[in-house]
């Protein structure tokens, strides 16, 4: 129980009304008393000669923590500066975590740029190879770029290889004749669906228009990417093989595309067959008897400097 008396120098007595200045640990020592069991404030002020009304101020201000902090020698926020330094606070944390998603956004960003940077230097470094000679880095390239993934999801598997002086060859099996519709079917005016076979000078203009489509844009995909003026395509596919008399996967056209060439046609009008007429080419093919085997092109006819 904390009392005064005369004798006690700590408190300051104030002008007439003769009020007593309280120091912060003598102040806690009458709010803890009266927070005691059995203890009152007004017992409590009375006893220690303060009104009540101050004791309870004194109990709030040590309820909020303030009159702790007095008693430890901090400083003590009023109540509105204390919510201004919250919001502020707030702010900071928006601010801050606005701040960390845009580092995140930075740091992924920098990432995609060396990703980035990382493959252009591949890519300069096989362009390098190239034009160097590096026959390997035209296979690189090929492989790397996938230009024919549309025409292997039609079936026609495609083998590259790249000759002594440097002739790029392409190869595709192309199994056409496994594509290329047997059948006509047509609507009767009686509602009955008609189906006939389609007559054989029919399929066999429509095979050769597939070949040498695909023939086509493999020259057009090779020549896109490599920086060669001339590109060797062979297409493959089972026809009979007259010194055995069996179904053979054989070559049906080989064509050489040259850049120049190639270039000054419309593909968008051209008909693939005819177009095979601009290029050197072996082909044998009849109407009424389709593709015949053919020998492939020699890469050594056009090498440069051959």
């Amino acid at each position: 129980m904390f009392m005064t008396n005369s004798n006690d120098k700590s408190g300051e007595l104030l002008g007439q009304e003769r009020r007593r200045r309280w120091s912060p640990e003598q102040k806690l020592a009458m709010v803890r008393e009266s927070l005691e069991p059995g203890q009152s404030v007004s017992v409590v002020a009375r006893r220690n000669g303060i009104n009540a009304n101050q004791l309870f101020l004194w109990r709030k201000l040590y309820q909020d923590g303030s009159l702790s902090a007095v008693s430890a020698g901090e400083a003590v926020v009023p109540a509105s500066e204390l919510s201004d330094a919250l919001k502020q606070i707030r702010e900071l944390q928006r601010m801050l975590g606005k701040k960390t998603m845009e580092a995140e956004i930075l740091k992924e960003a920098v990432e995609i740029a060396r990703s980035r940077n990382s493959e252009w230097i591949q890519e300069r470094d096989l362009a390098k190879r190239i034009l160097n000679g590096d026959r390997q880095a035209k296979l690189v390239a090929i492989e790397a770029f996938e230009p024919f993934t549309e025409i292997s999801l039609l079936g026609s598997a495609i083998q590259t290889t790249v000759h002594e002086h440097g002739i790029f060859e392409s190869r595709l099996s192309i199994h056409g004749s496994d594509l290329i519709p047997t059948e006509i079917k047509s609507l009767l005016k009686s509602g009955k669906l008609s189906t006939k076979a389609i007559p054989i000078g029919r399929f066999n203009d429509l095979h050769q228009d597939y070949v040498c489509s695909c023939a086509l844009r493999v020259g057009r995909e090779l020549l896109a990417v490599l920086p060669d003026d001339l590109v060797i395509v062979t297409a493959m596919d089972n026809v009979l093989n007259g010194a055995t008399g069996h179904m053979q996967e054989l070559p049906i056209l080989s064509v050489a595309f040259s850049r120049s060439t190639m270039d000054a046609l419309n593909p968008d009008a051209i008909d693939p067959s005819d177009a095979m007429k601009n290029f050197v080419h072996n082909m044998s093919f009849k109407k009424t008897f389709g593709f015949e085997p053919v020998a492939v092109l020699d890469a050594t006819r056009f090498a440069v400097g051959a």
